[in-house]
């Protein structure tokens, strides 16, 4: 019962228009919007698999990463404050913080000196670039990007957040202790450490928020960006107090059992807190994308007819632009003029482009549509023919296997639908310029057709 009643609920969030709503309404139904399909981007990015990959390499690459770290804040004269930062961060046991810390020293001074150093510092660099890689990846998952960056531009990104992320800790940490020392905060009757805990997860925020803009190859809003940093730092600084108070529940009840599961408790800390980050990454994502998916069931399961005459509704907003001489619109655009659902928009302008009556072109981070055809061949009759010969027209296995004279019935068929339709313009002539516009003459490649994914430049 209560599965049918979720089942109803989310059916019912995504039917319905938002325009339409209140705003108080509008409100209610967009958080919920952005809960189910953050959730549901976890699923389809397998995020639990991605989690447990990125817990695997960030235990191999937490000596090389502390390691580089102090080493860039050493050149910057603020080590201790980084290796403070450190040891703060690592929840738990001081002990195994302090032997962390030792360990990237030592890993730091083996990297000092001669030839050696180059090939030390290549490969404490090596480690850190590939989790960021990692990283990356299943960013792009949660956000549906399929094309990662080109790998001049990730490695110089990953080498700009590894000189950045140690100075910013480093400054986060200094920041944090200067705000406890304020005095005003004491008379204000606001105590230390709640002004630390509620700094750390500003500071904490801004720079997951930072981190979800830079590394993903998407166009992430700060809004977006904004809020996932805000979710994730959140639950981030949660595990991090129920690994505290967990492991010391356990090494209460005795030293030899606390101490064993120091490291099992480690790795489920580790990747409680990927799931979190990748969580706030689809958060993001919903926030940012929830109209994409306005009536995706409706739309998945709507006929072939309806979906023709949505096409040619494009097809005449299309002509109408070009005849006010407004030039190609982008498929958000078209779906504001339009007041379809932007999946829906993006659906028929992709059978358009590969029927060839319209063409997508591509302007760096942006792609727009415009008209293939003259406006005075666009008939009703020839976008029909098109659409329902659009991909490939050739034969079929088991073609001729049919009832004998049933391919000329349907000939004879589409004949009368072109005949019948070939008087009626998709726009009537009294929308055409005087001077007429002879369309875009361009060759469309079907294969720049606008898709239901994210775009992979930016």
């Amino acid at each position: 019962m209560l599965h049918r009643w979720l089942d109803s609920l989310v059916r019912g969030i995504w039917s319905v228009s938002i325009r339409s709503l209140s705003a108080p309404e509008a409100r209610r139904v967009h958080a919920l919007r952005v809960l189910t399909l953050a959730v549901s981007r976890l699923k389809d990015a397998a995020a639990p698999y991605r989690a447990s990959v990125l817990t695997l390499y960030a235990l191999l690459s937490l000596v090389p990463a502390i390691a580089v770290g102090l080493g860039i804040a050493r050149g910057f004269g603020i080590e201790d404050l980084f290796a403070r930062q450190i040891r703060a961060a690592l929840p738990g046991d001081a002990a195994t913080a302090n032997k962390l810390v030792e360990y990237a020293h030592n890993a730091l001074r083996l990297a000092s000196g001669g030839v050696v150093a180059g090939v030390g510092t290549v490969t404490l660099l090596v480690a850190i670039v590939r989790i960021l890689s990692h990283i990356e990846y299943a960013l792009n998952a949660v956000w549906r990007v399929e094309r990662p960056k080109p790998l001049r531009r990730r490695l110089a990104d990953h080498l700009a957040l590894v000189i950045v992320a140690p100075v910013g800790l480093a400054l986060a940490g200094a920041a944090n202790m200067a705000l406890a020392a304020l005095p005003w905060l004491s008379s204000a009757g606001v105590p230390s450490r709640m002004a630390v805990t509620v700094a750390a997860w500003l500071v904490s925020g801004v720079a997951l928020a930072w981190v979800y803009v830079f590394l993903p190859n998407a166009r992430v809003g700060l809004r977006s960006a904004a809020l996932s940093g805000a979710v994730a730092a959140a639950l981030l600084h949660l595990s991090q107090w129920g690994f505290v108070r967990f492991q010391g529940q356990i090494a209460s009840a005795g030293s030899i059992y606390g101490g064993f599961s120091f490291l099992p408790l480690l790795i489920m800390w580790l990747q409680v807190s990927w799931l979190a980050f990748l969580f706030g990454a689809a958060v993001g994502y919903a926030y940012q994308h929830d109209l994409d998916h306005e009536f995706e069931t409706v739309i998945l399961a709507m006929s072939v007819a309806a979906r023709r005459r949505f096409a040619m509704r494009a097809a005449q907003h299309l002509a109408t632009s070009l005849a006010r001489l407004e030039g190609p619109v982008g498929a958000d655009d078209l779906a504001e003029k339009t007041g379809l659902p932007r999946l829906l928009t993006r659906r028929v302008l992709e059978d358009l482009c590969r029927a060839g009556v319209a063409a997508c072109l591509e302007h760096e981070d942006r792609r727009t549509y415009a008209l293939a055809w003259p406006q005075d061949a666009l008939t009703v009759g020839k976008v029909w023919h098109a659409l329902d010969h659009a991909g490939d027209d050739g034969a079929r296995p088991g073609e001729g296997a049919g009832p004998d004279g049933l391919a000329d019935k349907l000939s004879e068929l589409e004949d009368l639908i072109l005949q019948a339709g070939s008087s009626s313009l998709i726009v009537s002539a009294n929308e055409l310029p005087t001077t007429g516009n002879p369309g875009l003459q361009v060759e469309p490649d079907p294969r720049t057709a606008d898709t239901d994914h994210q775009r992979g430049e930016r």
